[in-house]
């Protein structure tokens, strides 16, 4: 695969979000997907969507379909960004990104310092002992 193609291939958005946590942490996510995990990661991909487009994966064969500003504005991303519930109710599953664009978001946010708060107690933040 060409560096290219590689860049806009679609990553699941839970596997994104815990990319993302690692790049910016240097921790991995609890595998287990405890409470406080699946909480980390919803708030990865709540960053995720304000810095990169998200998609929906619909029809068959399933095809990327980008969902609109106005669609995230007040959409909550629940079960470790496995979901995304829009403000009418809709519930959305098979989210992904682009792979060139998660990695644009990584860079922002490590600039930003914005998972700063989990770095805190790593150990603790992805459900280890």
């Amino acid at each position: 695969m060409d560096r290219r193609a590689r860049g806009t291939q679609h990553l699941a958005l839970p596997t994104a979000a815990a990319l993302a946590y690692f790049e910016i942490t240097g921790h991995q996510v609890d595998g287990a997907l405890a409470t406080q995990t699946r909480e980390i990661l919803c708030d990865v991909a709540h960053a995720l969507s304000i810095l990169a487009p998200i998609h929906v994966m619909e029809g068959s064969p399933a095809m990327p379909r980008e969902l609109t500003h106005g669609q995230l504005i007040g959409a909550t991303f629940q079960r470790g960004a496995q979901l995304l519930t829009l403000r009418d109710g809709t519930e959305l599953r098979d989210l992904t990104i682009q792979r060139h664009d998660l990695e644009d978001a990584v860079q922002v946010l490590k600039e930003a310092g914005i998972l700063g708060r989990y770095a805190i107690d790593t150990r603790r933040a992805v459900g280890r002992d």
